[in-house]
């Protein structure tokens, strides 16, 4: 993955995202061109555009179990220190 952000714009002034922001955020995303930064005009937008890209899969089975791994242990921490010592 890069260093710096690909900005991924929605375009449209309506509620409803272009039809390819999905494909297109998958694309950079096997580019390594991620993060994506993806700009709306309307909450609406933001969230119809946030219910397309759940139907993307951006990692892998085993790499899903790992986050899970991980996020569970975070939840076990008790304090900052411990994340990050």
């Amino acid at each position: 993955p890069s260093s710096s952000p690909t900005n991924a714009r929605s375009r449209s002034n309506s509620n409803t995202p272009p039809p390819s922001s999905r494909k297109k955020v998958a694309e950079l995303n096997e580019q390594g061109r991620s993060p994506v930064y993806l700009v709306h005009f309307t909450q609406n937008a933001c969230a119809d555009t946030a219910r397309d890209l759940l139907s993307t899969s951006f990692c892998t089975k085993e790499e899903k179990h790992a986050i899970a791994r991980v996020y569970r242990s975070l939840e076990k921490s008790t304090s900052f220190l411990e994340l990050v010592c």
